[in-house]
């Protein structure tokens, strides 16, 4: 396990909306997937930050990697036990950098496969 990884997917800054997203090893080995939305298009509740974040329990990191894998051209990158959470997270950003739905397409990836997938969102 590697807690403390993480990628940044995305960064932007639209003068009134910040959005970042971001994807971590969380020190239990879970997989978070993170967005932050902040200034005053935020929230439609009257708020500036929305915050959401896809996570799935370490026990199922294996079978979410090997489906992003799938999306990957070959060559695929080969899979060693002790890298594996590096790779997701070089995965994700491969598959992932730059887009705006990144949390949600993640958890609904692993949930239409049959991963367990938590989703929060505040407020």
């Amino acid at each position: 396990m590697a807690a403390g990884l993480s990628a940044d997917l995305l960064r932007q800054d639209d003068g009134d909306l910040t959005i970042t997203i971001y994807a971590e090893i969380t020190e239990h080995g879970d997989l978070r997937v993170t967005g932050q939305d902040i200034g005053e298009a935020a929230s439609v509740q009257g708020g500036d930050e929305t915050e959401y974040t896809a996570h799935v329990d370490s026990k199922d990191k294996e079978q979410l990697l090997r489906l992003l894998m799938e999306q990957l051209p070959s060559p695929r990158p080969a899979v060693e036990d002790e890298h594996k959470d590096r790779l997701l997270l070089q995965v994700i950003k491969q598959l992932y950098a730059g887009n705006r739905n990144a949390v949600a397409e993640v958890y609904n990836l692993a949930r239409a496969n049959g991963i367990h997938a938590g989703w929060f969102r505040w407020p």
